[in-house]
């Protein structure tokens, strides 16, 4: 949970995890604009578990029944365990950090340690390195939030005006910035200093870090090992196997080259799928008029003339065919997900966002379109039994997971485009 959140590569350590250790678990991404729709969300998809990235991690405190004396003292919640209604958070960041520095055989006690940022990220860094016996200065813009925090953890504030002496002389230096965000000069950096960036997707520091050969820690080395707590909490089971080396460096949709939205009738897929198609510039297609342009006959004539079964059929060579072809954003059939193969082949070829759309809660979307699969006594309790039936696969089959039973479609297309957008870059 978080945003923005695609970038995301937990989903990718800890399904790796999941298949290393045979347990029937799935993890993806939630997009939410803020943390109560994510958290709403979680309660609604039944959530074992979650974790919390910005700008959520302090955010979500409030909804929270059971808080780990960690997170209490870092005012901030990385690891959240679903019990019923009841939320419990935890921040594994602290082990994170300390374990980043000790694979990197860095001593802490004595060394003078710059911290540059305030957030929750940063706040994590100063708790887990106050107990290190380092000697902590906190650097931020707003000069006011490093004054609050280092107040709070009882360590050292400079003001921003002062960074360049500040970065100068410290021995290690953390950064604890947002994407993108830089505020370093290579002429205040030396050979002789080690520096961790906390953000690991397209480090600005990193090449000004090499430029002066000094020491670097990745973000992916706190990214990984702040995961493998969070994996005990979940799982009860310790997560002992190394990630290979592609899913940390690699892009975490290589080789994908379309967006498909995924759901159940009613979601919003024919709706959302025109209004992102036009923000991106890119194709819009209907992998059902697809199936009826091939066919020539209704999707309704197809089911009473052949059969659901050859509807199938017609289905996996419609989607095999759409996903020949770059920059579409694809509405797929409820059931696309029934075939494993099409599941494959849809994590392969495409980005995936399932639409959350429970039928009760969207049944005026639904009933009056004649569905043929609804043709029953009682269509609204049939389509919440397909629904249930399906949404493991959905889950399993999603990339990123957006709530559309309350969203007005303009906004759902806003959100999936502030998301998108940072992925395939026009």
């Amino acid at each position: 949970m978080g945003h923005p959140v695609l970038h995301s590569k937990s989903p990718l350590i800890h399904n790796h995890w999941f298949r290393e250790n045979n347990l029937p678990a799935t993890y993806s991404r939630i997009i939410a604009d803020d943390a109560f729709t994510a958290l709403s969300l979680g309660y609604k998809l039944n959530l074992h578990g979650a974790n919390v990235t910005a700008p959520f991690k302090e955010k979500v405190i409030p909804s929270i029944v059971r808080l780990s004396a960690e997170a209490a003292a870092v005012g901030a919640v990385n690891t959240l365990l679903f019990d019923g209604p009841h939320i419990s958070g935890y921040n594994t960041d602290i082990t994170g950090v300390i374990r980043a520095f000790e694979l990197n055989w860095v001593p802490l006690r004595d060394r003078s340690v710059l911290i540059i940022g305030a957030g929750g990220a940063a706040r994590a860094i100063v708790s887990a390195l106050k107990t290190s016996g380092a000697n902590i200065t906190i650097s931020n813009r707003p000069d006011e939030m490093a004054t609050n925090l280092a107040r709070s953890f009882q360590v050292n504030n400079v003001p921003f005006s002062e960074l360049p002496a500040a970065v100068r002389t410290a021995e290690i230096i953390v950064t604890a910035l947002p994407p993108d965000v830089c505020v370093v000069e290579p002429e205040w950096l030396n050979s002789g200093q080690i520096i961790m960036d906390a953000n690991y997707k397209n480090s600005k520091m990193e090449p000004l870090i090499k430029a002066v050969s000094a020491q670097f820690i990745p973000g992916t080395t706190w990214l990984t090992e702040q995961a493998r707590p969070a994996f005990e909490l979940f799982t009860g089971k310790p997560a002992t196997a190394d990630i290979p080396a592609e899913i940390i460096s690699g892009h975490p949709y290589a080789g994908k080259t379309n967006i498909i939205l995924t759901g159940f009738m009613g979601a919003g897929k024919s709706t959302l799928g025109p209004l992102l198609a036009a923000r991106l510039g890119w194709k819009f297609v209907d992998v059902d008029q697809v199936i009826v342009e091939q066919a020539g006959k209704s999707i309704n004539t197809i089911f009473k003339d052949s059969g659901e079964d050859e509807f199938r059929r017609l289905e996996s060579l419609a989607l095999e065919k759409t996903l020949e072809s770059p920059h579409q954003v694809i509405a797929s059939g409820g059931g696309i997900v029934l075939k494993e193969s099409n599941c494959e082949l849809i994590r392969r070829k495409a980005l995936s966002v399932w639409l959350f759309a429970r039928p009760r809660w969207i049944w005026p979307r639904i009933e009056l379109t004649g569905r043929p699969l609804l043709q029953k006594d009682d269509p609204l309790a049939e389509a919440e039994r397909i629904f249930e039936a399906r949404s493991d696969l959905y889950f399993r089959t999603a990339d990123a997971i957006l709530d559309t039973e309350a969203q007005t479609p303009e906004n759902c297309t806003e959100s999936l485009h502030a998301e998108i957008s940072h992925i395939f870059k026009n």
